[in-house]
């Protein structure tokens, strides 16, 4: 089951959700990406498996969206999930960054509480063809393949992991780490993780710090207040 709703059609139905299409609970109404995946998780058969494209905010934003996958942890249904390379779906999406969801009704004992992140975006992952259409390149897909099959650890691109007590962030770019970045005026810079101090003590930042939203600018200048 690959599943995307249209978002024109599905607003409508959210408020009411008259047939009980979401029982893991009501998201945004802007995140038709995790209705998608709770309408797929719904029709599928008690040993049935699919997967569901979603967009990156599907996977991290907190509030209602949050409680929804966590309702859906809980249930150990997730058996990966897969950060596409970016441009992957080309033309006017170019720019949307997406992931594959994996889903298994019946994840055998091995992934009991186990999720396989794989983060495939990153240099030599597309191949370029005309008019911003781009193609994942035959490497990455048989890569992609031969690890949501055999569920190994690789460095840089996937990590089989228990997700902590109460997590709920699902994007694979929290888990698995490039260990190597390009900086404009400086080059290759690599990141050593095992020098990272073992149990180094972590706080929220706001508990160090006030963290106020931001605001958005207009396109244009104008003198009107209300804008």
């Amino acid at each position: 089951v690959l599943s995307e709703i249209n978002r024109a059609a599905l607003v409508p139905h959210i408020a009411l959700d008259k047939y009980g299409q979401y029982p893991y609970g009501m998201a945004q109404a802007r995140s038709t990406s995790l209705f998608s995946l709770s309408h797929a998780l719904r029709i599928l058969k008690p040993e049935g498996r699919g997967i569901v494209l979603v967009e990156d905010g599907a996977l991290f934003r907190a509030g209602k969206d949050g409680a929804v996958r966590r309702s859906i942890l809980a249930e150990d249904v997730i058996e990966a999930v897969i950060a596409l390379p970016d441009g992957v779906l080309g033309g006017r999406a170019f720019s949307l960054s997406v992931n594959l969801v994996l889903l298994n009704k019946r994840k055998p004992k091995v992934l009991s509480k186990k999720i396989l992140f794989v983060n495939a975006r990153g240099n030599d992952t597309m191949r370029a063809g005309r008019e911003r259409n781009f193609s994942m390149t035959a490497a990455i897909g048989e890569k992609i393949f031969d690890v949501c099959r055999t569920k190994k650890n690789t460095p840089e691109f996937s990590r089989l992991l228990q997700m902590p007590e109460g997590e709920t962030n699902l994007l694979p770019g929290n888990y698995v780490y490039h260990q190597a970045v390009e900086m404009e005026g400086i080059g290759e810079v690599r990141f050593d993780w095992s020098l990272w101090p073992e149990g180094l003590a972590a706080m929220p930042l706001s508990e160090v710090a006030d963290v106020y939203r931001g605001i958005n600018i207009v396109g244009e200048v104008t003198e009107d207040p209300q804008r």
